[in-house]
């Protein structure tokens, strides 16, 4: 019940990848602008702590939040396609804190 299979771990990161991409798409959706390139990974991912991933979010704006959430998923994915599945939880879980802070932007600019 500890291990799960590597197969369930992949679909729930493409399943967040999918959300991530929903997201990101009705925020440019609502006139944001920003550049939406791919980042490579970053070296060293696996060296990298939860309290690496993403610096304070207060104040930043919702543009570089929208790319900094880019990054970290593209990073999510090569840490899974490495094996590194507790890196690329981690990743996951702050991807999410940051999802619902962009939300919670989007909301109160309507």
């Amino acid at each position: 019940p500890l291990r799960k299979k590597i197969a369930d771990i992949t679909e729930m990161l493409a399943r967040e990848d999918e959300n991530t991409q929903e997201l990101l798409a009705t925020w440019q959706g609502t006139g944001a602008r920003g550049d939406r390139s791919k980042k490579a990974p970053v070296p060293g991912l696996s060296k990298m702590k939860a309290s690496d991933v993403a610096p304070d979010i207060a104040g930043l704006p919702s543009a570089d939040l929208a790319e900094l959430i880019q990054q970290l998923t593209d990073q999510m994915k090569a840490a899974a396609a490495e094996l590194q599945f507790e890196v690329a939880a981690r990743l996951r879980d702050e991807i999410s804190e940051l999802k619902k802070e962009l939300r919670q932007m989007m909301e109160a600019t309507r």
